[in-house]
């Protein structure tokens, strides 16, 4: 609860002191308006006692928690505070369990004793003051206990399960044990200290240090011999760079120089190379010159020659061409007085034939006419017989497209008749299947209403079995989070998490508690600490290598001087 216990105020200060910081404290906490009360109940509780306990705090904050309620329009809790999870249970109505001692505690068995066997003084409230404090509106549900039991509150808590009230005191873990054992070994060797003297500690330490200083002496002594050396050793290193540098230099400058030498007789001899090209080409475009100059007049020479074979073989072609025009020409003639007496005599010829051809047909009418008088009786016969026939042919066709027109209409109109009465025929059947339909859908209709109904009936069962399922889930849920609740109240907040990691902790310090087992320190926790602490992982860190057996060199086991 944040206040201060009195064995740590007698151990720190003197009596009058720890109750005046007491006093403040607990004014500080609830405002100089409960001065009153507090001076007077701590007052009270120090009437013919030397020292407070847990209990005497606990009820000295009650009485100042209920004033204030009552002060604001409250009014008094009856009986000790509760929970808001068990505010009624007759569980919590029992006497509460006595507060660990801390380790190192200044209380005695005999004080324990009177402290258990003093009856408990109840807690006195003093009469509120007229004027009351207003009390703010309530924007937000309070966190203090008297709260959910006030008549402004209006809220009425039936908690369905028990949770216990936090550890007010924190409880001595395994940390607290290894700070409980450094303090004990820090307070032995500082009486170790005091017993032994101060003059002979400290001669001690003056050897040590003297000791240290004489080593310190000749570690600086060997770092400047072996610096002084390094620098000796630096020297020698740069003269002996220097000769080598030097060696190389003459070395360079000898294999420059010869390469100078070589590149001039290399530079000479393409210098002569150069002048033999050169005089070589002089001479190679000298002959292309007089070639080329020699080849020009022969091409012109060879173009003249040409000329003149061309002109005169110009003019014997031109002679021959007017020699054989004129043949031509000639024979042209011929050909036409030859066409003229062929065409006089084709022309006197053909008269001829006209004439005789004219004769002819003129004799073959006479003809004709003397035939016309004698067959025109028969043509006339013939052309009536002719025309009869036509007729009786045209009768006939007649006749048989007319009766071959009514056998298609009394085919068409079977077909028709046919197709009618089937259709009618499948009329019939369509309506009697349609109503069979019709009574195997509503026998259909019945048996899904059926299945549907069933299913139905199954889906219910199924939600309410569902419901139930989750209504006992969200049950054994609220029992898992209570008994994690349960379980975390009796965990003190600075101890919060702590269980996650204790057994690692207490096999990582196992050696420090059996050093406090083997010097008898706190052996209820120490042996309590000490059976945890063991350690269920991997003893070698690498299992798959085996042990080295062979035989070791001597040479491996010198210490090496670091």
């Amino acid at each position: 609860r944040g206040l201060l216990t009195w064995p740590t105020f007698g151990a720190a200060m003197p009596r009058n002191q720890a109750v005046a910081a007491l006093k403040e404290t607990l004014i500080q906490r609830f405002g100089s308006d409960f001065k009153d009360v507090i001076e007077s109940e701590v007052e009270g509780r120090l009437e013919g006692r030397s020292k407070l306990e847990r209990q005497d705090l606990d009820a000295i904050e009650r009485v100042v928690t209920a004033t204030r309620r009552e002060r604001r329009g409250g009014k008094p809790l009856a009986g000790k505070g509760l929970t808001r999870s068990a505010p009624d249970l007759q569980a919590v109505s029992q006497p509460a369990a006595p507060a660990r001692r801390p380790v190192g505690s200044s209380s005695s068995p005999a004080l324990d004793a009177d402290r258990r066997t003093a009856p408990q003084t109840a807690p006195q409230i003093p009469p509120p003051k007229s004027k009351k404090v207003r009390r703010p509106a309530p924007y937000a549900v309070s966190i203090l206990d008297e709260d959910a039991m006030s008549d402004r509150s209006r809220v009425e808590v039936k908690p369905k399960y028990f949770v216990p009230l936090p550890p007010k005191l924190k409880p001595m873990d395994h940390w607290d044990l290894i700070v409980a054992y450094d303090t004990n070994k820090y307070r032995k060797e500082y009486e170790t200290y005091v017993k032994a003297g101060k003059h002979e500690q400290q001669s001690k330490v003056k050897h040590i240090l003297d000791e240290q200083m004489k080593e310190c002496h000749k570690l600086f002594e060997a770092s400047e011999k072996k610096r002084r050396q390094e620098r000796q050793d630096m020297l020698d290193q740069i003269k002996e760079n220097q000769r080598l540098s030097q060696a190389e230099q003459a070395q360079r400058d000898a294999l420059r120089d010869k390469a100078k030498a070589i590149n001039e007789s290399s530079l000479e001899s393409l210098r002569r190379r150069r002048k033999a090209d050169e005089e070589r080409r002089q001479r190679e475009q000298d002959t292309m010159l007089k070639w080329m100059r020699d080849e020009n007049q022969r091409q012109q020479d060879q173009r003249k020659a040409d000329a003149e074979e061309y002109a005169r073989k110009c003019k014997q072609a031109q002679d021959e061409m007017n020699e054989a025009i004129a043949e031509a020409a000639r024979k042209k003639k011929a050909r036409q007085d030859e066409d003229k007496a062929f065409a006089m005599a084709g022309e006197k010829a053909a008269d001829d034939a006209e004439a005789r051809n004219r004769a002819a047909v003129q004799a073959r009418l006479d003809q004709i006419d003397r035939n016309c008088e004698i067959i025109g009786a028969e043509i006339a016969g013939r052309d009536a017989k002719l025309e009869a026939e036509l007729q009786a042919k045209i009768q006939k066709i007649q006749e048989d497209a007319d009766r071959a027109a009514k056998e298609d209409a009394e085919r068409r109109k079977a077909d028709r008749d046919a197709k009618v009465r089937s259709m009618l025929d499948s009329l019939d059947m369509q309506m009697k299947q349609r109503e069979e339909d019709v009574r195997q859908e509503k026998q259909d209709s019945i048996k899904q209403a059926m299945i549907f109904k069933r299913e139905y009936e199954e889906g219910l069962a199924n939600d309410r079995a569902k419901e139930e399922r989750a209504r006992q889930a969200r049950e054994d849920m609220g029992k898992e989070l209570v008994a994690i609740m349960r379980r975390n109240a009796r965990i003190h907040p600075r101890d919060f998490g702590a269980e996650l990691t204790q057994q690692q902790e207490l096999a990582y310090n196992r050696g420090i508690y059996e050093q406090m087992a083997e010097e008898n320190f706190m052996m209820p926790l120490t042996t309590h600490f000490l059976n945890q602490a063991s350690h269920s992982g991997k003893l070698d860190p690498h299992p798959s290598v085996g042990c080295y057996q062979g035989e070791i060199h001597p040479l491996e086991e010198i210490q090496q001087d670091m």
